[in-house]
């Protein structure tokens, strides 16, 4: 019985701790959320912060805005390596021409597309020089 007081002391240091580490894991998760839709981010990057951010704080603002910006980010990763499958074939010069429209219409920029453009032009005038 006497035990019981410091127990129940500890047991309360414990649970103030606990309550500590949840605000931080809170805190943190939106942070992630924050810094991952601030600025372009790689899939990756979202998608760990949105994972984060469903295990700790699942109806969190931003997820949604999260969720959209990782679907757009994973149609760029998607269009990223049809064009370098299609930069390989260079045989296939109408298909590399329909995937370079495809890969504009998916938002990436036009430094991502620079290998590709070049194989065309290059290509078309060697055509047109023979």
């Amino acid at each position: 019985a006497r035990a019981l007081p410091r127990l129940l002391a500890e047991a309360e240091r414990a649970s103030a701790e606990m309550a500590v580490l949840e605000h931080a894991r809170v805190v943190l998760a939106t942070e992630l959320l924050r810094c991952a839709l601030a600025k372009p981010s790689s899939s990756h990057v979202l998608r760990a912060a949105i994972a984060y951010a469903e295990r700790v704080l699942p109806q969190a603002e931003a997820l949604p805005e999260a969720r959209v910006a990782l679907a757009r980010e994973e149609r760029r990763d998607a269009a990223r390596s049809k064009l370098r499958e299609a930069e390989k074939r260079l045989d296939q010069m109408a298909e590399l021409a329909q995937v370079l429209r495809d890969c504009r219409e998916d938002g990436l920029e036009e430094w991502e597309l620079h290998v590709a453009t070049k194989l065309l032009r290059e290509h078309s005038i060697r055509h047109i020089a023979y």
